[in-house]
């Protein structure tokens, strides 16, 4: 007993170091039981879906190990697939096989035009529509989500194009403001449940005023957001994201426990 004590008080330095070690380690245990607790129970957070559009493949490819870091799953809407190299075509074939989906966006990204006689109409439907999808899924690729190229939405070609896909999206995306915010889209016009959808283009704003911070509170609170961007890049041009920007806020999301989705998957 003696001999034990005198160890102990030997080593005073020692002794601190153990105790301060111990305290690290029931603190750090706390964080990640915290950590584990994201949501309270019985509390759903909502899901993010990503959809990128247009041809950016080799864009879209560079980053996927960034998309595999955060268990991302993302839907690409492409269009101009007969104008891409095998290469590029092996590209999205590997995306689908790493569990993102791939889309159709027209063949040539021509917006629809609502004053279209029949005869207009039944072309685009051959040109645009299903000589494009003939292609991709001929690839192998599983096409089953469309998009309209521009912002546009039209019932006159909207049930051809139910028969044709599962899911029919608008572009009608809100912009990163604060007045438009709150503003919900119904991104899938035949589906019940909406998105607060928006654009990660540099005209939207995108990271200014905190506007990640409350995409995160939506997400958060169990609303569904619907996230649009076309490509990834620190070049200030049309149509491009800012790629810090947007792996600052992806990050956020993945950390918070809050899931991803595609599209066909968020309906699944």
């Amino acid at each position: 007993m003696g001999s034990e004590h005198r160890s102990v008080s030997k080593y005073p330095l020692l002794a601190s170091f153990r105790g301060f070690f111990l305290a690290c380690s029931v603190i750090l245990f706390l964080n990640a039981c915290e950590k584990e607790k994201k949501f309270p129970e019985g509390k759903v957070p909502g899901k993010l879906v990503l959809v990128c559009d247009d041809w950016n493949v080799d864009n879209w490819y560079s980053y996927l190990d960034s998309f595999e870091k955060y268990d991302m799953a993302l839907t690409f809407y492409v269009s101009h697939f007969h104008t891409m190299s095998p290469e590029q075509k092996a590209k999205l074939l590997d995306l689908q096989d790493r569990g993102h989906e791939i889309a159709y966006h027209t063949l040539h990204h021509i917006p629809w035009n609502t004053n279209y006689t029949q005869k207009e109409i039944d072309d685009y439907l051959r040109v645009e529509i299903d000589s494009g999808v003939a292609l991709l899924r001929n690839e192998g690729l599983l096409i089953n989500c469309f998009s309209f190229p521009g912002e546009v939405y039209d019932s006159a070609i909207f049930q051809h194009l139910k028969d044709r896909f599962a899911h029919v999206r608008t572009s009608h995306f809100g912009y990163f403001e604060y007045w438009k915010r709150r503003r919900e889209f119904s991104l899938m016009p035949d589906k019940d449940q909406p998105f607060r959808s928006y654009a990660l283009d540099n005209a939207s704003l995108f990271a200014s005023d905190g506007n990640g911070e409350m995409i995160l509170a939506d997400l958060r609170a169990g609303t569904n957001v619907a996230l649009l961007f076309h490509s990834l890049t620190y070049e200030k041009q049309p149509y491009t994201t800012n790629p810090a920007d947007f792996f600052g806020l992806i990050k956020e999301v993945h950390d918070a426990g809050i899931p991803f989705s595609t599209v066909s998957g968020f309906y699944r």
